[in-house]
């Protein structure tokens, strides 16, 4: 479960976010619609933890602030439509990268991760 409450996030002094509340069961399936600039991306980008947006965020009833890092990697996948670097990658390897937190230590995949991959 999701839930945020009157977040709110500018860029320097602009407002991008301005008490947004939302919450989501598991499995709900939600599109975030609007126009260029509006601030979808942004919203997503808070609600990951991405963007430090006022507010309370909760993820499964905790906050977004106590979540490890990689606990909350485990429940979440992000892929940004416009990717930060040029990657030139098979849809296998951007679903193996989905599995790097559970990698063992120096980023070796178990025979497990390569099964799961393979699933899908």
């Amino acid at each position: 479960m999701l839930q945020a409450s009157n977040i709110s996030f500018a860029y320097g002094d602009r407002p991008a976010l301005r008490d947004v509340s939302v919450s989501l069961a598991p499995g709900e399936l939600v599109a975030v619609i609007g126009p260029n600039g509006s601030g979808k991306s942004t919203l997503i980008r808070a609600l990951l933890g991405q963007h430090r947006a006022t507010g309370s965020i909760e993820w499964e009833g905790r906050s977004l602030r106590d979540w490890h890092r990689r606990d909350l990697a485990r429940r979440v996948a992000y892929l940004p439509q416009a990717p930060s670097a040029d990657l030139d990658q098979t849809v296998q390897q951007t679903l193996q990268l989905g599995r790097a937190p559970y990698w063992r230590a120096f980023g070796i995949e178990s025979e497990h991760d390569q099964h799961v991959v393979a699933q899908v």
